[in-house]
């Protein structure tokens, strides 16, 4: 078993003050450590990673209860990509999941997209805007490549 210790740092001078900032924590018992980068053909739907409730269930997919962190990188210098994150409402625990929502994000030239767990972690709610309190799995993260052929690099440490 492993540390995972992931440090977030902001540096940033303003008119001769410091604004910037550095913060780190640490996941522990990390014993698995899924890293790939997957090349996004343009105009093409690309899924980068998939989750079930175990890793048999789906070819490819990640146990979605063991996943503790998540770090999706756009490695294009100059190219912007829509990241979208597939959430199954339903949970079947035993079954492969599917998606029945979605929500997706613009993840510039060069940034990260990070988060946690993808279990009982998300949710997408559009009636009158209110907090959705119910979380759900994320199922898959699926990248769009407008423009052109994009690297995305994926890390997803675990304790499984």
């Amino acid at each position: 078993m492993a540390d995972l210790t992931v440090t977030v740092k902001e540096d940033i001078e303003l008119k001769g003050h410091q604004y910037g900032s550095s913060k780190s924590y640490t996941i522990t018992n990390i014993n698995n450590v899924f890293k790939r980068v997957v090349t996004c053909t343009r105009s093409v739907d690309t899924t980068v990673l998939k989750f079930g409730p175990d890793d048999n269930t789906t070819d490819s997919a990640l146990n979605i209860s063991a996943t503790k962190y998540i770090r999706i990188t756009n490695l294009s210098l100059t190219q912007d990509v829509n990241l979208s994150l597939q959430i199954d409402t339903t949970e079947h625990a035993s079954d492969a999941s599917t998606a029945e929502e979605s929500v997706t994000f613009l993840l510039k030239a060069k940034e990260s997209f990070v988060m946690g767990t993808a279990h009982d972690s998300l949710c997408v709610q559009d009636t009158n805007a209110d907090i959705e309190l119910t979380l759900h799995d994320l199922e898959s993260v699926i990248v769009d490549t407008p423009a052109a052929e994009v690297d995305i690099e994926v890390l997803v440490a675990s304790a499984q």
